[in-house]
């Protein structure tokens, strides 16, 4: 009885001993504060962002980064044709800047064989004059790699801010026709050899693109940047695949070759011709103008949609979760230690719903402390049994291994054979020795019983003499 007593303390001391300990300790084991992380339950995690850090403070706050229509900014399509000249280009950017446009995206390839010098020198003055803008170019897959331009070093997302995997990244290593003007920021309008993917009601469109070990950004992407007032250094993309841009810009949730769903326009929106802005009487005013040509894919023919369902995904109502309080978290230990003295398996769901039940309530229970005590309490419960049950088992003793005739080689059976014989030979002369000392004894027991006889009558014969 006190064996069992014991026994049944130790199951609960133990456990809860470990289980509290890891607690206090777990701030300062780094690859546990990583798997604590890593199994934090949040609701809807594919449109939500995450911000953890000290990872070792165990608080987190979790921003939705649907799109929202409400964050829609309105943005002017104006529509291009591939003979605009230099001139055309100088007075349409001149006009729209003129009358409030802070920022350009500009789709059309602004690129002529046969330009004036002092005409792209003020178009470069034009494009410089925008607080934001960016230009688009066409990126291809050549069986004959080009030198990496040094007008697109600006454009390059930093490696050092890329935590997952490029390799599916589409991969460039030409420009089918270099830019005549000079932009702030470039991104590709086209890659060659990765078109997006055209649904009924969707587009699978590229966001990233891979020169050798640079990262470069898409002409979508390339304007967000620009138009959020950051550089391609403040750009980030983490392990799950999201893209951040800064702190305060969009968040974009990629897939692992760089490409994110958007929708496709079921009609696409009216476009103003840039030639109604070279006359003064027609010009209007817009704040964000991109300028599209007539001829180009669908998914660029959508630019302005494009750029106001990406932008609309920033992070917002952020929710807090904090790790419970030191006496909770123990309370909890000790209430799970007792529960598992039961013995009653439905005791280990509460492991689980557990920490679903604390977000709820806008709190984090960490789970390594509550899964080391279960583990302790199951372990050493099936030592104590396995020793229980070999200190109660009767000794018994070794019965002599029986040797099939199938393994025993004939060298060994001819062996056997002889000892067999000769033991059987013994035997039998022990046997017959013992007979014959049977019989000598009885032969001689009935030779004393006949003299015996005879002396008893000699003695009564004398005795009836007178």
């Amino acid at each position: 009885m006190k064996a069992a007593r014991r026994q049944q303390l130790l199951l609960c001391l133990l456990p809860l001993a470990l289980g509290v300990a890891l607690s206090f300790k777990l701030p300062h084991l780094k690859p546990l504060i990583e798997l604590e992380h890593a199994l934090f339950w949040f609701p809807q995690k594919n449109d939500t962002l995450v911000e953890s850090e000290p990872l070792k403070e165990f608080q987190v706050r979790v921003f939705d980064i649907s799109h929202d229509d409400s964050e829609k900014k309105a943005i002017r399509a104006l529509s291009t044709s591939d003979d605009s000249s230099v001139t055309d280009w100088l007075f349409a950017l001149n006009a729209v800047r003129t009358h409030g446009a802070d920022h350009a995206t500009v789709s059309t390839l602004l690129s002529w064989e046969d330009s004036v010098e002092l005409e792209l020198r003020a178009l470069d003055h034009e494009i410089a004059s925008f607080p934001s803008s960016a230009l688009g170019i066409t990126l291809r897959l050549d069986s004959t790699p080009q030198p990496f331009p040094d007008y697109l070093k600006v454009s390059v997302l930093p490696s050092g801010n890329i935590e997952t995997d490029i390799s599916l990244i589409p991969e460039v290593n030409a420009v089918t026709s270099d830019p005549s003007a000079t932009g702030k920021l470039y991104g590709f309008r086209l890659l060659e050899n990765s078109q997006p993917q055209i649904e009924n009601d969707t587009i699978s469109l590229p966001i990233l693109a891979r020169w050798g070990d640079r990262i470069l950004p898409s002409l979508e992407l390339a304007s967000l940047i620009a138009n959020t007032g950051h550089a391609p250094a403040d750009v980030s993309l983490s392990k799950n695949g999201q893209l951040r841009i800064g702190t305060t810009g969009p968040v974009l949730p990629l897939r692992e070759d760089g490409t994110i769903e958007i929708p496709r326009r079921a009609e696409l929106g009216e476009t103003t011709p840039m030639e109604a802005l070279i006359d003064p009487e027609k010009q209007p005013s817009p704040s964000k103008v991109v300028f599209i040509s007539q001829n180009d894919p669908v998914h660029l023919r959508q630019l302005d949609f494009s750029l106001s369902h990406l932008g609309s995904r920033l992070p917002r109502a952020p929710i807090s979760f904090h790790r419970l309080p030191c006496w909770i978290e123990i309370s909890i230990l000790i209430f799970l230690a007792l529960v598992l003295q039961t013995k009653k398996p439905l005791a280990l769901l509460f492991v689980p719903l557990a920490p679903i039940l604390a977000t709820t309530a806008q709190q984090w229970w960490v789970l390594t402390p509550a899964i080391s005590l279960v583990a302790t309490f199951l372990l050493l419960k099936l030592v104590l049994k396995k020793e229980s049950l070999q200190a109660s088992a009767p000794q018994q003793k070794e019965e002599p291994k029986i040797v099939p005739d199938s393994e025993i080689k004939p060298e060994s059976k001819k062996k056997s054979a002889t000892k067999k014989a000769a033991a059987e030979k013994t035997s039998k002369k022990k046997k017959d020795k013992k007979k014959s000392r049977t019989r000598t004894r009885s032969r001689t027991r009935s030779r004393s019983r006949s003299r015996s006889r005879r002396r008893r009558r000699r003695r009564k014969h004398a005795s009836a003499t007178p």
